[in-house]
């Protein structure tokens, strides 16, 4: 439940707290901003890596293109 910018998002099992809630908000063109609902911070890949496995975090919105998303159909 941190509220710190560069704090780790991590995958674990649903307990129904606010730092496991997230929203989409559009930016246009297909993209989006993820946000944290008990932080604010957005969703961010550290160091803007374009690697696989790169680390999640959440930060404060800087408009880099690190924290922008794109919700696609996996087949």
């Amino acid at each position: 439940a941190s509220t710190a910018d560069g704090a780790s998002v991590i995958q674990a099992a649903d307990s129904n707290g606010t730092d496991e809630h997230w929203t989409l908000i559009a930016t246009g063109n297909g993209y989006y901003k993820v946000k944290n609902v008990n932080s604010g911070k957005l969703l961010d890949v550290s160091g803007s890596s374009t690697s696989a496995g790169a680390q999640l975090v959440q930060t404060t919105d800087t408009t880099a293109d690190s924290q922008l998303w794109q919700v696609v159909n996996v087949d």
